[in-house]
């Protein structure tokens, strides 16, 4: 069976960027055993030239609007 690899875009929205939250970011992945390849900054006028926060939400809205809620939507421990 070969292990599944996932990858995320992680962000934190601007009025919560200070060193403490970044570093419970990080340790916070790292405890769930997610580990970080690449860190940075992106500013406001890239992110909007971009479009990276609309492509993002579309991308959650797309696939929820593929899936019907069901039983198995959310982990039994989060039920």
């Amino acid at each position: 069976v070969m292990a599944t690899k996932n990858t995320a875009f992680v962000f934190v929205k601007p009025h919560a960027v200070t060193p403490a939250v970044i570093d419970l970011v990080k340790d916070g992945l790292a405890q769930a055993g997610i580990k970080v390849l690449h860190e940075g900054a992106v500013d406001g006028r890239t992110i909007a030239e971009k479009g990276l926060i609309d492509r993002h939400y579309y991308a959650i809205a797309r696939r929820a609007s593929l899936h019907k809620p069901g039983p198995d939507t959310l982990p039994a421990d989060l039920r």
